[in-house]
Parts: structure tokens; sequence; C-alpha cells
């Protein structure tokens, strides 16, 4: 892996894996040496055409050849951002918010998953199958599904911290002012 930021541009390679952090950020911070030599860190807000989703949904593929009836059967959903919330300083994710996800994707036989989701029994599950007919079913076949209820909008005793939220929402106008401060250096000032 490179140690360069990779939403920064896309540099062309293509894997068949990529570890991620979700949810994604859309600030970074890059450390350069001035023109004096001196080492100053700069705070970068990404602003990638091809980057614009919002929420990080991560899709694993097989890759292969092309047939005349679809090779897909089934999808597999982890949600892991309904009644979630992480924030960078506060509440960083940790590798053992994901040991469910690790614990049922099972990569070396997928016919052995099974959904941790029951619409009677286990409306909270967070790992749940849906066959290619109730996909292709879906309007405009979207992929964007949700099936738990969040509980921040039914339950204001669930809400995030105020903490979070402010820092969150500081993390949104640092990132908006930044834009703003783009746009007017390419515009001469």
């Amino acid at each position: 892996m490179s140690p360069n930021d990779a939403l920064i541009a896309d540099n062309g390679k293509r894997f068949d894996y990529v570890p991620a952090n979700p949810p994604l950020g859309k600030k970074s911070r890059m450390t350069f040496t001035n023109e004096e030599g001196e080492q100053e860190k700069d705070d970068l807000v990404y602003n990638r055409q091809d980057f614009w989703a919002t929420t990080a949904n991560v899709l694993f593929f097989d890759n292969q050849s092309a047939a005349k009836a679809p090779w897909t059967k089934a999808i597999w959903y982890y949600d892991y951002r309904t009644n979630v919330h992480h924030t960078l300083k506060r509440k960083p994710m940790r590798f053992e918010n994901l040991a469910e996800f690790i614990a049922n994707y099972i990569p070396a036989n997928r016919h052995a998953r099974k959904e941790t989701w029951r619409a009677e029994t286990n409306p909270d599950g967070r790992w749940r199958r849906y066959t290619y007919d109730e996909i292709i079913g879906r309007d405009k076949t979207s992929l964007d599904l949700f099936w738990l209820k969040d509980r921040s909008l039914a339950d204001l005793d669930n809400l995030p911290e105020p903490g979070d939220l402010a820092e969150d929402i500081i993390e949104n106008i640092e990132a908006g002012l930044n834009n703003f401060r783009t746009v007017l250096a390419s515009l001469g000032k």
C-alpha cells in the first residue's frame, strides 16, 4: 500500500481487495516542506468528482466472464451506518467494531453465510441477504437499502452525544469553508 492519501487523486492502480476505514472522511492533513525548508501541515478537503458519496458502502464483486444470465444470485449486506456514529477524536472506529462483519462474511465459503436479520425475531440484525429478484424489482434497481429503524428519528434519548454532534458540524463547516477558499483562489482573488 502506498503511504500517500489515495483519495487525493486516482493514480490508476486497481486492486482485488481494498482495506478501508469506513466511514470515509472528507478531510485529511498533509505534511509538506515549505520554501524555507520547514515542515508544515495543511488541512486538505477532498474535491474529487468521482467520490461523491457521503456514506461508507463497501462492495465485493467476483470477476466473471460475460454471460447471458446474470451471475449474481444474491447480494449480502452488512449495515454499519444505521445507529452507528464514529468521530475522529471522541469515538474513532476500531477493529473490534467490525468483528461481527468479519465473523459473518466467511470469504472462503459464502454459501455458509447466515443472516442475522429476521423480521420477527431479530429486526436489528445487521447482516442480511437479498435475492437477485428482490434487487432487480426495486425502483431503478437501487442498491441503497435500509431495513434497520433509525433510533435517532424515533427515540430522542438515543441521539449522539452533543460533543459528537458539534464535532460533526464543525467538520462540515470547515470542509465548506475550505471549498470556498479553493474556489476563491481559482478566481484569482
